[in-house]
């Protein structure tokens, strides 16, 4: 199937795609994030709602890069990821029914911000290009930033977010993008030399040949390969340098 036909752009700009493996693809063939690493903020109002018995989180099928742990309450957690899939309770359900004759509140079950890391010479909230302007609060700090979440370094932001009423819905995920980018050298790095952002997605196509199916660099490298096998090198080439479902055995070892 193909993950990228499955959207809607909005008249506000938004664009509404699917839970799980679609939401990634869309955000990874994003021009404006060509390899950029995106940073997240932390996952919002999915714990309150999973508390409230009114959905619950599932990982999407095939996932294994991931850490599954629990909580002094014994609460079951894991790693958060992009493709997380949500899923209507009984009581959810009945909630829906109520926001949809307009007798309860809609509300947000899911709402994350992801944002460019900065570090290829982007414009930065104090004005400065590639660096902090030396009256910025954040000019002294070690790598310029406040704190992990801090969004100093880039305008650039990738919004997704989630209504109850819409968990149901076949495009449930509405996906903002704010900012641009405007860089002192928004280059696309040598790709022998260059650190790769694999998709989820391909690391757990990895993980599950390393550990599995105890498969060499090389021949891990020839199943992530396997789509594109008729592919021309030069298309190949660009995809490598842009893709981020390619990697090279090297890579794999960095």
């Amino acid at each position: 199937m193909n993950h990228l036909s499955q959207h809607h752009i909005n008249t506000d700009g938004s664009i509404n795609l699917p839970l799980g493996r679609a939401l990634e693809t869309y955000i990874n063939s994003l021009p404006l994030l060509v390899n950029c690493k995106l940073k997240k903020q932390s996952r919002l109002y999915v714990n309150e709602n999973i508390k409230a018995g009114l959905i619950t989180l599932k990982c999407v099928e095939g996932a294994i890069d991931y850490i599954v742990w629990k909580t002094v309450q014994g609460q079951k957690k894991s790693t958060n990821r992009i493709d997380d899939i949500i899923e209507l309770t009984n009581k959810g359900r009945e909630r829906v029914a109520k926001i949809k004759q307009n007798i309860a509140q809609d509300l947000t079950v899911w709402r994350w911000v992801l944002f460019y890391d900065g570090n290829i010479g982007c414009e930065r909230a104090c004005g400065g290009l590639g660096e902090c302007k030396q009256e910025c609060s954040n000019f002294g700090l070690k790598n310029n930033l406040k704190n992990d979440f801090d969004m100093h370094k880039c305008a650039v932001r990738v919004i997704t977010k989630v209504m109850l009423s819409n968990v149901k819905d076949p495009l449930p995920v509405q996906l903002i993008i704010q900012g641009i980018h405007r860089t002192s050298a928004l280059a696309i790095p040598d790709a022998k030399s260059a650190r790769i952002y694999l998709s989820l997605q391909t690391r757990d196509k990895i993980i599950s040949a390393r550990h599995g199916h105890r498969n060499t660099e090389v021949e891990i490298t020839m199943k992530v390969l396997a789509p594109y096998n008729n592919t021309n090198e030069t298309h190949l080439t660009h995809l490598h340098k842009t893709c981020k479902d390619l990697c090279t055995e090297q890579q794999q070892k960095d």
